[in-house]
């Protein structure tokens, strides 16, 4: 990954950057290749000013080279991120949310992207058959 917050990341806030041909490093499974990856521990769900912030970064070509080398993801993000304004182009998947077993996604957002040339999935929700997926994802442009 080229950005990488880890489980108990608490407040982090990744704005601004630019990512370029970064399929390196793995992701949660042995085939998948990460862009941005952020995710959020239980303790930053109860504190609204914990919130992990996402935005205004620009993800170009994190796409596997052919189908047999697995899902290459622009954004990855978990439970309790602010995801807005982020421009993901030529990924797999453009953006995925992973729910994991956080207990709630509350404050969970996700608004105002634009992802464009996604192969497999432009946005991917993962809430893992939870009663509790409380997320929104708005206006954004996929």
């Amino acid at each position: 990954s080229a950005i990488k917050c880890l489980l108990g990341v608490v407040g982090c806030q990744i704005l601004d950057n630019v990512i370029y041909n970064c399929p390196r490093g793995a992701g949660p499974s042995s085939l998948e290749k990460v862009a941005l990856h952020v995710a959020v521990g239980v303790s930053v769900q109860s504190n609204v000013a914990g919130l992990a912030v996402v935005a205004r970064n620009v993800i170009m070509d994190s796409k596997a080279p052919n189908i047999l080398a697995g899902a290459y993801i622009g954004a990855l993000i978990g439970a309790g991120t602010q995801c807005f304004n982020n421009l993901i182009l030529n990924a797999n998947v453009g953006l995925e949310l992973r729910l994991g077993d956080c207990p709630t996604s509350q404050h969970t957002l996700i608004a105002h992207n634009t992802v464009h040339g996604a192969t497999k999935n432009a946005c991917k929700l993962l809430a893992n058959g939870r009663e509790d997926s409380t997320f929104r994802v708005v206006n954004n442009l996929f």
